[in-house]
């Protein structure tokens, strides 16, 4: 579920980070011909000098784990950064920075279209990631690791670690763990996530009528077909005295799938469908069942 929050219009310059920069307002680098686009944090002290991105130590760790997988950093990939301005002192950006600054790294997304996008840390992550669901993202440890299919960029995102976060972390597995990720990451690189984009708004169908829902789940009761399940809540925990329900949705055999709310006769309905042989499916099914 994606919701992009930003204005089209960059606020690049209203940090003034550009004022104090050797290279201000970095371009990206790299050839890209293996169409990754990889997103670091921000241009650190050497980059900033010789005006290209991860150049530095930790620039070179990337650079010799992506070797050994036979990649070219500069060849293969596309370098740009989160901040495309040095912070001062090499300070990590504040989210205010960030969110100024987005609308550039979008941009370079939107001209380059890479296969694949590699975040680098936490910054990288709470830009792109944060922006496109539309929430404040405080560390990178739920996301790294994962391989997204971005409907609205037709593009793979995959989080990682910032490499000058392996070498703080000199004495753990942490090294291995980013090579895994990138591993992951470069067998993506060869197409997108769908030849042509999806467009799942078009195949659910909402009724906000909760008698006619129930007359639909009176249907997908009696072809037994399978179902698949999904609600929507106000919090986590149905233990929470406020806790509520707000919508249902159930797919029926993969053919046909009905948004409604979570009132009235269709609550019954929904509970008959649940309590019958019928198959189930959900990810995350634990969830379900603890409201249920």
């Amino acid at each position: 579920k994606e919701s992009v929050r930003f204005s089209n219009v960059p606020l690049c310059g209203s940090c003034n980070l550009h004022k104090q920069c050797i290279t201000p307002k970095m371009k990206p680098t790299g050839q890209g011909r293996r169409k990754i686009l990889i997103v670091a944090e921000a241009p650190g002290e050497q980059e900033d000098q010789e005006g290209t991105q991860l150049i530095g130590v930790s620039g070179q760790l990337l650079r010799n784990i992506l070797k050994r997988n036979k990649v070219d950093l500069d060849r293969d990939c596309w370098k740009t950064n989160a901040v495309i301005c040095r912070p001062k002192k090499n300070k990590t950006p504040s989210d205010k920075i960030v969110q100024a600054c987005f609308p550039n790294l979008w941009k370079t997304i939107k001209t380059l279209k890479p296969n694949v996008i590699i975040l680098l840390g936490t910054v990288a992550v709470k830009s792109l990631v944060g922006t496109l669901r539309n929430e404040t993202i405080s560390s990178q440890e739920p996301w790294v690791g994962w391989t997204i299919p971005c409907q609205s960029l037709n593009t793979w995102i995959c989080p990682t670690y910032h490499p000058a976060y392996v070498l703080y972390k000199r004495n753990q597995p942490v090294e291995k763990f980013l090579e895994q990720h990138l591993q992951k990451a470069i067998k993506l690189a060869n197409s997108r996530p769908w030849g042509v984009v999806p467009d799942y708004r078009k195949d659910v169908e909402v009724i906000e009528n909760t008698r006619q829902a129930s007359l639909v789940l009176e249907e997908f009761l009696k072809s037994k077909k399978p179902i698949a399940i999904d609600i929507e809540t106000n919090c986590l925990k149905p233990e929470y005295e406020r806790s509520e329900i707000y919508s249902c949705s159930v797919c029926s055999n993969g053919i046909r799938t009905i948004a409604y709310p979570w009132s009235g006769d269709v609550v019954d309905s929904t509970i008959q469908l649940l309590k019958s042989p019928i198959k189930k499916i959900a990810q995350n099914i634990k969830f379900e069942d603890r409201w249920f």
